[in-house]
């Protein structure tokens, strides 16, 4: 029975890659779409997609290059994007830290030396002698602080 056919729940006839839904149709399983009332397997991760090609797992079909993928903030993991790791969280190579960190030597997301944490959990370049610090010495570069005019 191909994909939208009727069929019986208790009597499974659908053809390959589909199941018979509750409201007695044949409907395809998870990771497949329907494509002239056949069944395809949805598209891993670098292949070409399209809006009738969609994407296996919860990627996105990314514009930029039409090809199945993760936004910036998630990382590919058996064709599933995870959210990459915040600041403070345990990392490895594996599990990769948000874009604008790094895995520090002790395993958990960070700023490198030069940078400092946002309130947005971004990490941003620390401002250099004679920049505006907005009065918070943690934006200055190391052995500088924020004076009373907010300059570094």
């Amino acid at each position: 029975i191909p994909a939208g056919g009727v069929c019986e729940v208790d009597n499974n006839h659908c053809s390959g890659n589909m199941t018979c839904l509750p409201n007695k149709a044949c409907g395809c399983d998870d990771d497949y779409y329907v494509d002239s009332s056949l069944c395809l397997a949805k598209i891993p991760p670098g292949g070409t997609c399209a809006a009738d090609k969609p994407c296996s797992g919860n990627m996105t079909c990314l514009t930029s290059n039409s090809t199945c993928g993760c936004d910036s903030d998630h990382y590919v993991d058996r064709s599933l994007c995870l959210t990459k790791i915040p600041s403070g969280g345990d990392c490895s190579v594996n599990k990769p830290c948000l874009s604008n960190m790094t895995c520090l030597p002790n395993n958990t997301c960070g700023c490198n030396d030069d940078h400092y944490l946002d309130d947005n959990n971004s990490c941003l370049t620390r401002i250099n002698l004679g920049g505006n610090c907005a009065g918070n010495t943690a934006f200055c570069v190391e052995d500088t602080t924020c004076d009373s005019d907010s300059t570094c």
